[in-house]
């Protein structure tokens, strides 16, 4: 192979035939934004889950608390009282919340069906923030076959 000449090598940078200085910079400029917009998305995306792992064992909790009850009223507040207990437990900020119960008359042999309806916010997301994401979570708990029955 035989060396390029320097004067020629002057005359391909003149040109714009020279090496590709600088294009590394210009494409990190082109792909941040999306690399942090991606970065966000996992986040985003992070919390939804972990607000419905937290979410999961209220519901629980809520359905468990009813199926101990034998009359109605009892369990509809027990369940109330456990799923807010839970709520301040788990972390889970939840701006308003909704709890559903089918209790199915309590039964025994029957179930009692819980589902948690949660708003929580995004904040702190910059693009997302004030942003609310609705969260529900459903457990079903039998109740006892050898218990009374109401």
């Amino acid at each position: 192979m035989t060396p390029i000449p320097a004067t020629r090598r002057i005359a391909n940078r003149r040109q714009g035939r020279g090496g590709d200085r600088g294009a590394a910079a210009v494409e990190l400029l082109i792909l941040a934004p999306v690399l942090l917009l991606a970065a966000l998305l996992l986040v985003v995306a992070g919390r939804q889950v972990t607000a419905q792992l937290a979410a999961d064992p209220v519901a629980h909790a809520a359905a468990r608390a009813a199926s101990l009850h034998n009359d109605l009223p009892a369990a509809r507040a027990a369940a109330e009282q456990a799923a807010r207990r839970s709520l301040e437990g788990s972390g889970l900020a939840c701006g308003e919340h909704r709890l559903h119960l089918e209790l199915e008359g309590l039964r025994p042999g029957g179930t009692v069906t819980a589902r948690l309806v949660c708003t929580t916010r995004m904040d702190g997301l910059g693009a997302f923030a004030g942003q609310t994401r609705t969260i529900t979570a459903r457990a079903r708990v039998p109740i006892d076959t050898y218990r009374e029955a109401p």
